[in-house]
C-alpha cells in the first residue's frame, strides 16, 4: 500500500516565509545574469533566447582564462 505523502513548500513559498521572518527585508531587483562561453561559434543565434531569459551580458573565456565581452551592445544586439 502506498505510504502517506506530505508535500513540502516550493522554493518560492519558503522564500516568502523567510522574508516574513526578517522585518524590513526587501528583495533586490532582479539584475539578470551573465552568460559565459568558451567559443564564440553559434552564439549569435542564442542572443534572442538569452535576452528573453534576462541575460544582461555575454562573455567568451579563452584558454588562458581571460574574459572578453561579446558583443559590446548586448542585449540590444538580440533585437536585430
Amino acid at each position: 500500500a502506498p505510504r502517506p505523502l506530505r508535500w513540502i513548500d516550493s522554493g518560492d513559498a519558503i522564500a516568502r516565509r523567510v522574508a516574513s521572518l526578517l522585518p524590513g527585508w526587501r528583495p533586490a531587483a532582479d539584475a539578470g545574469f551573465h552568460a559565459c562561453f568558451t567559443s564564440p561559434a553559434g552564439i549569435e543565434a542564442l542572443y534572442p533566447a538569452l535576452a528573453g531569459l534576462g541575460c544582461t551580458a555575454i562573455a567568451i573565456r579563452d584558454a588562458e582564462g581571460s574574459e572578453h565581452a561579446l558583443p559590446a551592445d548586448f542585449p540590444a544586439a538580440a533585437a536585430r
